[in-house]
């Protein structure tokens, strides 16, 4: 881009613009890839809270059961 304002191709002005789309462009990239990566953590904090239930199945049966018997409610 500097180039083009170096060889007086491309004005001081549409230079700005140009920068100012291709900076708002990045920006909004960027915030897209931060969500991506939020969903990529929540998808895997599920995967292991249910990885964690299938394979404590028993005792957590155990364990509600022992608590429901003490009176507590669930």
């Amino acid at each position: 881009m500097k180039a083009f304002v170096y060889d007086r191709t491309l004005d001081q002005q549409a230079y700005q613009e140009q920068l100012n789309k291709l900076t708002e462009e990045i920006t909004f990239a960027e915030l897209e890839k931060r969500d991506v990566r939020l969903d990529e953590l929540d998808i895997e904090s599920t995967v292991a809270f249910a990885q964690y239930v299938v394979l404590n199945a028993s005792r957590l049966w155990a364990e509600s059961v022992t608590t429901r018997s003490r009176g507590y409610r669930i």
